[in-house]
């Protein structure tokens, strides 16, 4: 009717074009903030190493060597053991009283029956986890033998950090069966001496025995896991305690190149969940991140302290 206003639409074919044109526009702007959040995730994860590091440096200079690798998979850290080879527990354990976890490092200790207490090994560790990494900070345990100075232990909080054994695996194993002094002196330790990286079964490596320089040399960096066993504790190198001593959870090494996450069980390797690469502290407390394309050479290098003709334990 003459008088009436025009009434106002779209037609299918404008509003077909505006889906498309939001379609667009969401189909690049979603990569870009997936990838900056990743860029977020990777800079948390290098600020949690150079923390690592930097706890490496402080333990350096009270005690003038770098924490210790502890004794066998079946041991947990113990305060009150003292540091280096007295110390059964591993270089995070040792670590702790640095992150300003001094209270969780004092509840480690054993009880009137003898035991440490398991409750305090499952407390979480964020800072030996890759918020990458998706799953549990805290799994069961594996089904290997308990440690032999705690209770049985159920879920335990777990690391996606690994120190530097080197490029020679020492094939260390449990430890001894009890800490009283005669069984130490019994057990039979595995031959250390070839061992080149900073971290081992009771080691105690000093800044002046990194020939090579600290800002080349590995301290710990990030670790292959097995995708499947992201929720699980089936792989082997992704199932002890964070807080336990010497074990592939532990430490990695340099002989095997770095890899990204994937189906195949590699417990020996650096890595990580990263698409582009991994990274490292090194033992100046730098952190880089590096390809998995590295060179073999420099990689297998950059794990060690000395070059060849400058050995020194």
């Amino acid at each position: 009717m003459k008088g009436l206003p025009k009434r106002l639409g779209v037609t299918l074919i404008e509003l077909l074009v505006v889906f498309s044109v939001i379609a667009l526009l969401a189909g690049i702007s979603l990569p870009a903030i997936q990838s900056a959040r990743e860029r977020a995730r990777i800079n948390t994860c290098q600020n949690r190493l150079r923390q690592l590091a930097l706890a490496s440096h402080h333990h350096h200079n009270a005690f003038k060597h770098l924490p210790t690798g502890g004794w066998g998979y079946r041991w947990v850290g113990m305060a009150g053991r003292g540091v280096g080879e007295n110390q059964p527990g591993g270089w995070i354990f040792n670590c702790l009283p640095f992150l300003e976890q001094e209270a969780l490092f004092d509840r480690i200790r054993p009880t009137d029956d003898g035991l440490i207490p398991a409750q305090p090994l499952q407390v979480e560790l964020p800072l030996v986890r890759c918020p990458s990494r998706p799953g549990p900070a805290v799994v069961k345990c594996a089904k290997k033998p308990m440690p032999v100075n705690s209770h049985p232990l159920g879920d335990v909080a777990r690391t996606d950090y690994a120190a530097c054994e080197g490029d020679i695996i020492t094939d260390t194993k449990a430890g001894p069966d009890d800490w009283s002094p005669s069984a130490i002196q019994r057990y039979r330790w595995a031959d250390t001496s070839a061992a080149n990286g900073v971290c081992f079964q009771r080691s105690m490596i000093r800044f002046r025995d990194i020939r090579d320089g600290q800002s080349q040399t590995y301290f710990c960096g990030e670790k292959y896991v097995r995708q499947s066993e992201y929720f699980s504790s089936d792989d082997l190198g992704y199932d002890q305690s964070a807080l336990s001593g010497i074990d592939v959870d532990l430490v990695r090494w340099t002989h095997l190149l770095p890899k990204r996450d994937s189906g195949a069980s590699e417990i020996r390797r650096f890595g990580s969940v990263h698409a582009a690469g991994f990274s490292m502290a090194f033992c100046d407390a730098s952190v880089k991140f590096l390809s998995y394309s590295i060179d073999p050479a420099i990689h297998r290098s950059q794990g060690t302290r000395y070059t060849v003709g400058a050995r020194t334990r």
